[in-house]
């Protein structure tokens, strides 16, 4: 009686454990280096302020994020690229500049990270099936909150970051006389170049 309850036991431990690493396993990985892909891509800040490649024509803006990816650890660098060309068009100045650095934990740990806008955000990080839910919290009041979902093509070429939010209001002004609405929403899609 005593064997067969030990037997059962190594049985359903063997078994617990072979499931668990078939769900580790099941998830993506989203390390690479990704660039935007603005043809497919619809972001709602464009009505509201133009890119500057389509006000210069002589300058080229290309956005790629850097994705480091050690589960629960995920790291996410966001940079910029402006190539300037003359009038024969040849390159004249190609800079390169980190717009972000942001960390988050798919374990539920929280995270706080330096925005843009040199604002610090909270945000929960989550697995959610094969998505990366990040929810960031945009004000002390929780009023104003986004949801990101990060994405992988089945053949993790190419990776969508949904932003799932509310409409938000951003103070304009340093005595907060004036807001603007911002609609927040859109898609982003990146290729995979390494």
């Amino acid at each position: 009686m005593k064997i067969r309850i030990f037997i059962i036991l190594v049985v359903l431990t063997i078994f617990c454990g072979s499931y668990a690493n078939a769900q580790k396993k099941n998830k993506p990985n989203f390390t690479g280096t990704w660039i935007l892909d603005e043809s497919t891509s619809k972001n709602p800040f464009q009505s509201l302020k133009k890119s500057p490649q389509s006000v210069d024509p002589k300058r080229k803006v290309v956005r790629f994020i850097i994705i480091e990816h050690l589960d629960p650890a995920f790291n996410v660098t966001e940079r910029q690229q402006v190539e300037t060309f003359n009038d024969a068009g040849d390159l004249t100045e190609k800079i390169e500049t980190t717009l972000s650095k942001l960390v988050y934990y798919t374990d539920k740990r929280g995270e706080s990270n330096l925005f843009q806008s040199n604002q610090v955000h909270s945000s929960i990080t989550k697995w959610n099936g094969k998505d990366v839910f990040v929810v960031v919290t945009l004000d002390e009041k929780k009023d104003n909150s986004s949801i990101f979902n990060f994405a992988l093509s089945k053949d993790g070429k190419e990776l969508t970051i949904l932003n799932l939010g509310q409409q938000i209001t951003y103070d304009l002004t340093s005595n907060g006389n004036y807001s603007l609405p911002i609609p927040i929403g859109g898609k982003n899609v990146y290729k995979k170049v390494g």
